[in-house]
C-alpha cells in the first residue's frame, strides 16, 4: 500500500502542479500541510490538558496533607501549563479559520483573502519561535508554499500577497479567537483554590524561580522524536496506544518512509497490530492528511 507522496513533498508537488497551472490542485496540498499542522496541535493540546490534570490533582493534594511548599511548586507549574495551553488552543482555533477561508477561496479574485491567511500563520509564526521553534518553522514553510503560489498566479499588475495583509484585520481575528479561548478555558478548567493562588502570587512577588522551564513541559510535546525505550524487567507489560496515539506514530512512519508504508514492517515496529495500523491509516485519510493507494 502506498500514499500519495504529494502530501508529504509540498516544495516539489506545488512546484509541478504550478507549472500546469492548476492552481486549484496547489491550493489543495498546502491544506493537507495546514490540516497536519492542526492535527498536531491538536495532539499537543491533548498532552498540555494531561499534564494539567496530574500537576492539579497533586497540588491540592499535597496542600490537603500541610505541604504547602511543594502544593505552591505544584500550582505554578499549573499556571505555566495553562499559559501553554492557551497559546496552542489559539493556534489551533486559528489555524482552523483559516482552513474554512481557504475552502472557500477563489485563487485569483480572493487576494485580500489570502493575504490575511498569510497575516494569521505569520503571528502564529511569531509568537512559537521563542517557544517552539520546530513549529515556527512548520509555519514558515506554509507561508512560503502560499506565496510560490499567489506568484505563480497573479497577473503584473496585481498587488502581492504581503502588499495586501491588512494588520487591522488580523489583530481583530486574533483578538476574536482569543476571547474565545479564553471563555473555552475558563469553563472547561478548575480554577485553582484560593490558598493556592495565593502561594503562586507571593512565588512571583519573591520572584522564585520554581516553576517547571520551558523546556520540560513543552519540548517532549512539541518534536516527533520517538521516546527512549529503556530496558525493562520480563514482567512489564507496555500500555496500550491510544487511537490517537497510534495515528500520530503511523502517520510519522509514514513520512520517514517517504509516503509508502509496509503494514506488517509499521506493525511490528511501532508495537501494535496489522488490524490497529489499518484502522489508523482510514482516520488519517479520513482527515485528509493522507491518501490511499490500492
Amino acid at each position: 500500500m502506498s500514499v500519495e507522496a504529494g502530501i508529504f513533498d509540498p516544495i516539489k508537488s506545488l512546484l509541478r502542479i504550478i507549472g500546469k497551472r492548476d492552481s486549484r490542485n496547489a491550493l489543495v496540498l498546502i491544506m493537507a500541510k495546514i490540516e497536519e499542522f492542526r492535527y498536531r496541535l491538536s495532539e499537543i493540546k491533548r498532552k498540555l490538558k494531561d499534564r494539567d490534570a496530574q500537576l492539579y490533582a497533586a497540588a491540592v493534594r499535597a496542600y490537603s496533607e500541610g505541604d504547602k511548599e511543594r502544593a505552591a511548586i505544584l500550582a505554578s507549574e499549573v499556571v505555566e501549563v495553562r499559559k501553554y495551553l492557551k497559546m496552542v488552543s489559539v493556534a489551533e482555533l486559528a489555524i482552523e479559520k483559516v482552513l474554512e477561508r481557504l475552502r472557500t477561496l477563489d485563487i485569483v479574485k480572493d487576494l485580500v483573502s489570502l493575504g490575511t491567511v498569510i497575516g494569521v500563520l505569520d503571528e502564529l509564526k511569531n509568537r512559537f519561535a521563542p517557544l517552539a521553534p520546530y513549529l515556527a518553522q512548520t509555519l514558515s514553510e506554509m507561508i512560503n508554499h502560499i506565496n510560490t503560489l499567489v506568484t505563480a498566479t497573479q497577473s503584473p499588475s496585481t498587488p502581492t500577497a504581503s502588499a495586501i495583509v491588512r494588520t487591522s484585520e488580523v489583530e481583530k481575528i486574533m483578538k476574536e479567537i482569543e476571547e474565545q479561548v479564553e471563555k473555552k478555558l475558563s469553563a472547561s478548567l478548575a480554577p485553582l483554590p484560593k490558598e493556592l493562588e495565593a502561594s503562586v502570587s507571593e512565588i512571583k512577588s519573591k520572584s522564585m524561580n520554581v516553576a517547571a522551564p520551558v523546556s520540560s513541559i513543552l519540548a517532549p510535546m512539541l518534536i516527533p522524536n520517538e521516546p527512549v525505550v529503556e530496558a525493562q524487567p520480563a514482567s512489564y507489560r507496555p500500555k496500550a496506544l491510544s487511537p490517537a496515539e497510534i495515528d500520530e506514530r503511523v502517520y510519522n512512519y509514514i513520512v520517514k518512509s517517504n509516503g509508502v508504508i509496509d503494514i506488517d514492517a509499521c506493525a511490528k515496529e511501532l508495537g501494535v497490530s496489522r488490524e490497529e495500523v489499518l484502522a489508523s491509516l482510514k482516520r488519517l485519510e479520513a482527515r485528509g492528511l493522507i491518501k490511499l493507494q490500492p
